[in-house]
């Protein structure tokens, strides 16, 4: 008889089960904005998105009809002409941002609502003095799940040197580099030579480089970019597979740009860095919000997201040849660095590999 009443509770209570359905808060789409004008020549681009929120298409959403200007605190107003996927850029015969100038965007959106960034002073920028470069080799511990091994990668570092007395102590850095080879596939009767030239960008646009912690101090030796000196010695250029060759390095070209920012600045993008590269840890403090300097001015409860920035920049252009014991054999500076976005082959010796055939 107990037994058939626990059967019977178990019965009731299953019969009284009701399904709970969580009321998710929903979140709106966000504004976003990316962009900053330098010291150098545009056009600059501002770039405009919104952001999905919880349970929606995760994909960003690019704003192309908006009304997009900047204004300079002297009173000039420069309008921005949208491209393609958000991106307005300014007329680069009209305006090259000039330091000392403050700067700030102005956003109105196709529904009305306006957006406004601060005023951002344009730091100077000092001339980089020096820039070095050298082969190293860096020895790291990998494991395959049961053995211990030691993982060498050999590659190229670069470096810069600049004097920083009375200048802002912040700085972000990008280094492009032009990586120049000769190949003689010597397999008869198909004996040739082809001459290999390969870019390669250091993506140095979140890249942030707090090179020195205070004012009035030179920076010597800021460690900017590594790539590997594979990449260095063979170009991914195949013609028949298997077949034998020689490589010849004929050196690189290095081109390091340096950007100033305020303080303001680089506390945005050190903050953005820290929480997409978890620098922090796991027992760090993590930055939950990245706060920026664009408010919404119709409606000052709804957040936006960005930091509109100005940073004067300096650029210097290097050209080198090194030995693989780091001995140099050439190393001058140089006013052109070759534009290009893919690698180049040729049959004949271009113009400027005569420069590092002796």
């Amino acid at each position: 008889m107990k037994h058939l009443k626990l059967i019977i509770l178990i019965f009731l209570f299953a019969g009284c089960e009701e399904y709970f359905v969580p009321n998710v808060d929903s979140v709106q789409p966000v504004y976003a904005f990316e962009g900053y004008v330098t010291s150098q020549p545009g056009p600059y681009c501002i770039r405009v998105m919104r952001s999905n929120g919880y349970n929606t298409d995760p994909q960003i959403e690019f704003v192309p009809d908006a009304s997009v200007a900047i204004e300079c605190k002297d009173g000039q107003i420069y309008k921005l002409t949208h491209d393609s996927a958000g991106c307005y850029y300014t007329d680069s015969a009209e305006f090259v941002g000039r330091p000392n100038l403050s700067y700030r965007l102005k956003v109105e959106t196709a529904d009305g609502k306006q957006f406004l960034s601060e005023y951002e002073q344009m730091p100077p920028c000092p001339d980089i003095e020096e820039i070095s470069a050298r082969y190293y080799e860096k020895k790291t511990v990998r494991t395959d799940g049961t053995n211990y091994f030691d993982e060498i990668e050999n590659g190229l570092q670069v470096t810069n040197t600049t004097d920083a007395y009375g200048q802002t102590p912040y700085y972000r850095y990008d280094c492009q580099l032009i990586l120049q080879s000769q190949q003689r596939y010597s397999n008869p009767p198909m004996a040739f030579d082809l001459f290999i030239y390969r870019p390669v960008n250091s993506y140095g646009k979140l890249f942030i480089a707090n090179a020195n912690d205070y004012v009035d101090k030179r920076i010597t030796g800021n460690q900017l970019f590594c790539t590997s000196k594979k990449m260095l010695k063979y170009a991914d250029y195949t013609l028949v597979e298997d077949m034998e060759f020689d490589v010849k390095n004929y050196g690189e070209f290095v081109k390091v740009t340096q950007y100033s920012m305020t303080e303001a600045q680089y506390n945005f993008w050190k903050a953005v860095s820290n929480q997409t590269e978890n620098k922090n840890y796991i027992f760090g403090q993590i930055e939950y919000q990245v706060v920026g300097n664009i408010k919404c001015t119709s409606n000052p409860e709804e957040p936006a997201l960005g930091f509109f920035g100005a940073s004067a920049a300096k650029s210097k252009i290097r050209a080198f040849s090194l030995r693989d014991d780091n001995n140099v054999v050439c190393s001058y500076d140089i006013n052109y660095f070759p534009a290009t976005d893919t690698t180049i082959v040729w049959e004949s010796m271009p113009n400027y590999l005569v420069w590092f055939s002796n």
